[in-house]
């Protein structure tokens, strides 16, 4: 994709606005992604007053960490599905070599 391809948008995150180039396809997300980052410095200014570079790091681990353990989750449930995927993979084998054995 090009930059001509791309929409500029304007973006807020606490006093600051930013333009950021992205897929048109994309700019509602991050739009969201902005309001979501912006409302998570909020939140951590008014826990522990610190400076904005300090807040934007906290604000970038804490993302990070909702992150990694959305992952876990995801992985465990793809680990727990594809067992159960398995598992009923071989019933279904037993089921239907044991109609074949019938059948014979």
């Amino acid at each position: 994709m090009t930059d001509a391809d791309n929409h500029t948008i304007s973006v807020q995150i606490l006093d600051r606005h930013y333009q950021i180039k992205c897929p048109p396809h994309e700019t509602s997300a991050l739009q969201e992604s902005a309001v979501y980052v912006h409302e998570q410095m909020k939140k951590a200014m008014q826990t522990n007053p610190a400076s904005t570079d300090r807040i934007a790091v906290l604000t970038a681990l804490n993302l990070c960490h909702e992150l990694m353990q959305l992952k876990r989750q995801k992985n465990n449930y793809i680990d727990f599905f594809s067992q159960r995927i398995r598992d009923l993979q071989h019933r279904i084998e037993n089921f239907l070599t044991a109609t074949d054995e019938i059948v014979v």
